[in-house]
């Protein structure tokens, strides 16, 4: 699957259902296909919002773009979200303490932790040309 996405968050719905049905037809079960899910759309949210900015949260039609690729072997179901937008640092999220994260009434910047805990493998390649690339692999056990 290669797939053209608007960066706006109206566009969430389609990519999660294009992935869900990805996943499933690669064999994983309903739960795992969802955990794989939330993490695309993890992913995807926060380059409209990051990468993107404010202008990606509008709901009007937008020339930009992202591009959702699933390429898939016997045991490998990758997904790869490239974006023209601002890079991000590309740093792995630190530890979380999520009872300190809750008590300070702090209920955003879960998704990258949620990313790497789904997700086997996570790489993400900021633009040295035209385009970021995140690149999430989720194995079949």
């Amino acid at each position: 699957m290669s797939r053209r996405f608007a960066a706006r968050t109206s566009e969430l719905r389609a990519l999660r259902s294009a992935i869900e049905r990805e996943a499933l037809r690669f064999g994983f079960s309903s739960d795992v296909a969802a955990t794989v899910v939330l993490a695309v759309d993890e992913a995807a949210a926060n380059v409209i919002e990051h990468s993107y900015g404010d202008a990606g949260l509008q709901q009007e039609t937008r020339s930009t773009t992202i591009l959702v690729e699933v390429i898939t072997d016997d045991r490998r179901f990758e997904v790869r979200i490239t974006d023209s937008g601002v890079p991000y640092p590309g740093k792995r999220p630190g530890k979380l303490d999520l009872r300190k994260k809750v008590e300070a009434g702090n209920n955003g910047g879960l998704g990258l932790h949620i990313i790497h805990r789904v997700m086997d493998d996570v790489r993400y390649t900021p633009r040295t040309g035209p385009s970021n690339t995140l690149r999430m692999v989720k194995y079949l056990t």
